[in-house]
Order: C-alpha cells, then sequence, then structure tokens
C-alpha cells in the first residue's frame, strides 16, 4: 500500500522522507500495537458505533506517530509532511470498517436500515473530524493561508467514511473479498469515482440490510 507513495517520494528526490516512510512499513509490519499495550486505554469516542474504538485502540501507536510527524512538518515549516499525515489519518481510520460485526448486534438494535446507515456515516464523520481536528487548529494557528489544503485533506477523508460504511453493508455478513478490494483501489487511485459509487453502494446496503436485520 505504501509502494506507490514510496515510489513518488523518490522520483522527487524526498530521499529523508522515503527513508521515514520505509522504516514505518516494516515497523508496523512486524510489530502489533497490541502487543505493546495489552490494558484498554481510553478513547475520544462515545461506545456507539464501535468502529472507531477497535480501531483506535489498535493503530494507537501509528495513529501517535502520524501526530508527531504532523507536529514535525510545522516545526520545519512543512506543510506537505503536515498534509500528508492528516491524510494517512484519513485511510487508517477508512480501514476501521474492514471487519464485519456479528450479526446479533443488528437484531438488538431498533433503527430501521436507513436511519441505520445515516447513524454510522454520521458518527463516522464526526469521529473522523475529532482525530483531524487538532491538526485542523494548528494549521489556523501557524499558517493560516494553507488551512484551505487542510480542509480539502479533511473533505477527502469525511468523503471515504460513506464510501467504506455502504460498501461494508452492501456486502454484510461477510468481509469484504477481492472484488470490493480492487473497486476501492480503483477509488483510491482514481478518487473522483468514489462520488459516483457511493448511490450504488448506499442503496444497496439498505437492501441487504432489511434482509438481514
Amino acid at each position: 500500500m505504501s509502494l506507490g507513495s514510496l515510489f513518488l517520494l523518490l522520483l522527487q528526490q524526498n530521499y529523508l522522507l522515503a527513508f521515514v516512510l520505509l522504516s514505518c512499513c516494516f515497523f508496523f509490519i512486524f510489530t502489533s500495537t497490541t502487543s505493546i499495550w495489552k490494558q484498554s486505554i481510553p478513547t475520544p469516542f462515545t461506545k456507539k458505533p464501535f468502529e472507531f474504538i477497535i480501531g483506535f485502540r489498535t493503530n494507537w501507536l501509528l495513529l501517535l506517530l502520524l501526530y508527531v510527524l504532523i507536529i514535525i512538518a510545522f516545526t520545519v515549516s512543512n506543510i506537505n509532511l503536515a498534509l500528508f499525515s492528516m491524510f494517512c489519518i484519513c485511510v487508517c481510520c477508512f480501514f476501521f470498517y474492514q471487519d464485519p460485526e456479528p450479526v446479533l448486534i443488528h437484531w438488538n438494535q431498533i433503527r430501521k436500515p436507513t436511519a441505520f446507515m445515516r447513524h454510522k456515516i454520521g458518527r463516522g464523520v464526526v469521529q473522523l473530524s475529532a482525530l483531524l481536528s487538532p491538526s485542523l487548529v494548528l494549521l489556523a494557528i501557524c499558517c493560516t493561508t494553507e488551512l484551505y489544503k487542510g480542509i480539502i485533506v479533511w473533505q477527502i477523508g469525511i468523503t471515504l467514511i460513506p464510501f467504506i460504511i455502504s460498501l461494508k453493508y452492501a456486502v454484510f455478513p461477510r468481509k469484504i473479498n477481492a472484488t470490493e478490494a480492487t473497486v476501492i483501489a480503483l477509488c483510491l487511485v482514481f478518487y473522483p469515482l468514489i462520488v459516483a459509487v457511493v448511490p450504488y453502494y448506499y442503496f444497496k446496503a439498505i437492501n441487504n440490510l432489511k434482509s438481514t436485520i
């Protein structure tokens, strides 16, 4: 997943950042954050929906590293590094939704499929915004003229949330397979494609939930 970014960094002769990215990749391949921290840690999220709680506690070390990179970026006046780290936070949150929950959870909730989808998407947008808000505040304070770039990254991130949630429940209760993974890859490469596929998977998810719960 990082090969594309690594290749672009090498083309731009940004060897230091390429080395940092490559080092992070090797570190997180061989290190599980759950093995580093066994105890339950507090999160800035409420109990429902649960994806951000599990994702935050599983990937807290990666998120911490990204926040450190953002602070370093502002220290050395490298706004592009800060924006890149913000986008990485968005992608990290995107994968919080890859594993389906037990069907029993849906049997116990009282919302209709449409209300359920709106609730999940709304909460996901709020939770992602909470993770990005410190970076946006720093941009507003330290580099007001570049704030619009941070807002663009935030808008890209909150577009990912309805996409992955709709895709998740369009195939629920099974996991996302290779076919859906190909769609995800295409959308990440050609981002405007997300706008076209979100309505399709959204209505497919609602119909699927009607027959599931």
